[in-house]
């Protein structure tokens, strides 16, 4: 999921395109309508309009703002969560 980008996403064919996924397959992936939800909300009221990426999941706050999201931004995001 990190590797999402917005192109990845087919709103029209209810699917997702996974072109980074395991062993470097390109996969086109099925998607329930109440999945497309979620991300269409986080890119409407969180993601920032100015960023310098295709990626969907970025990093919202501090210096690195805008990057695309690492492995360890869910762990920080879910420890702050829990603190």
């Amino acid at each position: 999921m990190l590797g999402l980008r917005l192109a990845d996403i087919q709103i029209g064919g209810r699917r997702l395109l996974a072109v980074h996924s395991k062993g470097g397959h390109h996969r086109v992936v099925p998607a329930a309508n109440r999945f497309f939800g979620a991300p269409g909300d986080y890119l409407h009221d969180e993601r920032p309009d100015s960023v310098g990426t295709d990626r969907i999941f970025v990093v919202l706050k501090g210096p690195r703002r805008g990057r695309p999201l690492s492995a360890e931004g869910p762990d920080a995001i879910l420890d702050g969560a829990r603190a």
